[in-house]
């Protein structure tokens, strides 16, 4: 019955989507002889892509089109699903307007290079020169920032949540306003270490807008999305330079986390908000999926003949030429684009908003290209997974290694993002999610992350190659990983993972964690307990033994009840654990907040932890003059052990920190 059920779940949703396809009005295209990097050929090509969307659409995305471009030209364009569920429409590559996310740092890569061939910027020269006198304030070293750092993302930035999208238009501060007050703290050194930021691709583009001297928004709009015939797209953050956009837009919808698990129809989607970026450049730009496509196009010229984008060759040849690797012989960076390991080398950019992804990559020597827009966030089944359909999956060396390989105990233990906040009490998420590296056998290792894993097996010196995944972290990314090793000791994990920092190794962890347990759970409990004794005591009518005589709060009779002060000191550790509780509840159950939103829970602290400091003192001077039973005098202890264990871990963890 339930393999029934199951069945007619599947085939319901395979006519759902492709009635829903059929609703868009859908072009045709001259169909070319051949087949796709992967080996598919073009004439199979829509049937299997139509086949696995629609194992997809409506289960892991409510909609989502798809493009194809081969040798300047749209060979495919379909939408699958829709763009508005409660409405009824349907998802049209031509129409629908989806938020492109961080796809749109392809732009303000494309500009620099326009610059630069242009004489007007240099790739290796210090940022610094370019901004205003003391613009950027927190920077720890005093190395060089280039902006072939920012391509590559190693100008060491720190990763900041705050103010990185908002769901309300209302009050979207000005891109040099957000640069000035969101300045994320320099916490590597530039050129050391591939830490994503949005930050620095954001403050390029306020470089370029400085030596343009017009609005970045402005310059994409008559310089590039209209010349390439991209009439249907806008990096405006509201949209306000082409407004007929929003009434194309598509909704968005939140997917639940556990994607990989709830492959049911219509499971689980939520009606949620359009993203609106302060940082506008590194994520902003909104449009079609052909108008995407026609952008891949551009970038895919014929073999020795310009591309619209630039002046020379020259120049799109050195942007899609390699410019970081993640290790030796291995994927990496090319001037910003994100290299891709397939049958052919494939180069693009994926991106997610609060409630959009998106995907593009081209292969520039078949001069193929694949769009991929949803509407749902964090979707990899269908962005990552139709690209590793059309474009294939990594051709794997295993020849045997003729050298020695080194003992896979070497590279065991817990390691955590690079791209992580480091500053406020944010950087307790990235110890929520640590990745672990454990051997199975010789050779061999298991590498997980957030419930996911992947197997993997040594083919070169401390690079492994993926032999199986679970879920779609380790079906779509890591498929080569390697161990930068120093002195014995992993150094850095491309990806990049890097090992626990000092005070914050696997035992400091446990000893944390213990030690935040046992405070919560008494400051929980024992407010419970507290009132339970009152109303014994009340229900046998003897005086309240925390009541303090009159002229003192910590003086007085005998008491075979909880002393004044304990029922304050526990009042004190409950309040820092509710507000610092919600604060985080709050933060987990919505990622995109500004600071604004969440400053009380900080300020808060201040109050109830001075509270509690000046209980403690006062209970110090005063404890010869204490009249309380031989047990609460000896609990009275407990309170005060447990608020400073409490106040140490919120310094620690930075929640005390009251800057974004």
């Amino acid at each position: 019955m339930a393999f029934s059920r199951c069945l007619l779940n599947k085939g319901v949703t395979l006519l759902l989507v492709v009635f829903a396809a059929m609703l868009c009005p859908e072009a045709a295209y001259a169909v070319p002889s051949g087949q796709t990097p992967s080996g598919i050929p073009y004439a199979e090509m829509e049937s299997l892509i139509d086949s696995y969307a629609g194992e997809y659409v409506g289960k892991t995305s409510p909609g989502a089109a798809v493009v194809i471009v081969k040798d300047g030209e749209i060979i495919f364009s379909k939408g699958y699903g829709y763009a508005d569920k409660e409405k009824g429409i349907a998802a049209d590559p031509s129409e629908t307007v989806f938020e492109y996310a961080s796809v749109s740092k392809l732009f303000v890569y494309t500009t620099i290079m326009r610059l630069v061939e242009e004489g007007r910027l240099e790739l290796d020269r210090d940022i610094r020169t370019y901004l205003p006198e003391g613009f950027l304030k927190k920077l720890r070293f005093d190395d060089p920032i280039t902006l072939l750092d920012v391509m590559n993302h190693t100008t060491g930035f720190e990763d900041c949540l705050f103010d990185l999208i908002r769901t309300s238009p209302e009050g979207l501060p000005t891109l040099e306003q957000t640069l000035l007050t969101c300045q994320p703290a320099q916490v590597y050194r530039p050129g050391t270490v591939s830490a994503y930021s949005n930050y620095a691709v954001a403050l390029a583009a306020y470089i370029a807008q400085s030596i343009i001297g017009r609005e970045f928004y402005e310059y994409l709009m008559d310089t590039l999305f209209m010349p390439l015939g991209m009439d249907s797209t806008s990096a405006h953050p509201l949209l306000a330079d082409h407004a007929s956009l929003v009434q194309r837009k598509a909704a968005g919808y939140y997917s639940l986390p556990d994607a990989d698990s709830r492959l049911q129809p219509d499971a689980g989607f939520k009606k949620g908000d359009w993203s609106h970026v302060p940082l506008y450049p590194a994520g902003s730009v909104n449009g079609t999926a052909e108008d995407l496509a026609r952008f891949a196009i551009a970038l895919t010229p014929p073999a020795g003949e310009k591309s619209p984008l630039f002046q020379k060759r020259q120049t799109l040849d050195q942007m899609l030429t390699q410019s970081h690797a993640m290790g030796p012989g291995m994927a990496g960076f090319a001037h910003g684009f994100m290299e891709r390991e397939g049958q052919k080398a494939g180069l693009g950019h994926g991106g997610n908003s609060a409630c959009f992804a998106a995907q593009i990559n081209i292969v520039p020597e078949e001069r193929f290209g694949v769009v991929v827009l949803c509407n749902a966030s964090n979707e990899m089944h269908l962005t990552e997974g139709l690209m590793q359909m059309l474009l294939g999956a990594p051709e794997k060396a295993r020849a045997a290694y003729e050298g020695e390989l080194p003992e896979t105990g070497e590279v065991e233990g817990l390691y955590i993002a690079a791209r992580r906040p480091h500053t406020g009490f944010l950087k307790l998420y990235g110890y929520l999610s640590l990745l672990r590296v454990k051997t199975l056998e010789p050779n061999t290792i298991e590498i997980s992350l957030g419930g996911q894993s992947g197997t993997y097996i040594q083919t070169r010196p401390y690079v492994f190659e993926r032999l199986s995944a679970s879920g779609s972290i380790f079906k779509y990314n890591f498929g080569t990983v390697y161990f930068e090793m120093s002195d014995g000791k992993v150094k850095r994990i491309s990806g990049d993972f890097l090992p626990l920092p000092g005070a914050h190794t696997l035992p400091w962890l446990i000893a944390d964690g213990a030690a935040a347990a046992v405070c919560i759970a008494f400051f929980l409990l024992m407010p419970f307990y507290l009132l339970m004794v009152w109303l014994v005591r009340r229900k046998h009518k003897k005086p309240l033994s925390a009541a303090p005589p009159p002229g003192s709060s910590l003086s007085g009779p005998p008491l075979s009840g909880p002393p004044f002060s304990v029922v304050i000191l526990t009042l004190c550790g409950t309040g820092l654990v509710a507000n610092n509780g919600l604060l985080v509840l709050r933060m987990l159950a919505n990622n995109y907040r500004s600071f604004a939103e969440v400053r009380f829970h900080i300020l808060l602290n201040y109050p109830l932890a001075a509270l509690a400091a000046a209980f403690c003192l006062l209970l110090i001077l005063n404890w010869k003059k204490i009249r309380a039973s031989a047990k609460w005098k000896a609990v009275l202890f407990t309170p005060v052990l447990l608020l400073v264990l409490l106040t140490a871990l919120l310094i620690k963890w930075q929640f005390f920190h009251v800057f974004a």
